[in-house]
């Protein structure tokens, strides 16, 4: 599979960053943005999406196995 880039400044992403994606603005999303970029858009913090993550991986979301 290719390696996804952020929409908005092309850096490459992480699986997380994508898992993060579709946990937040939907499983059909095709575009996907960076921590930073993700963060800007939902006025939030890089730091509170990486909590986010945890919490999602701690829950057993299967989008972030």
């Amino acid at each position: 599979m290719e390696k996804q880039s952020c929409i908005y400044c092309s850096a490459g992403l992480e699986k997380d960053a994508v898992a993060l994606n579709k946990k937040l603005l939907g499983r059909s999303v095709l575009d996907f943005m960076c921590l930073s970029c993700l963060a800007k858009h939902l006025s939030s913090s890089e730091d509170d999406l990486k909590v986010r993550i945890k919490e999602f991986k701690e829950r057993g979301c299967k989008l972030f196995a």
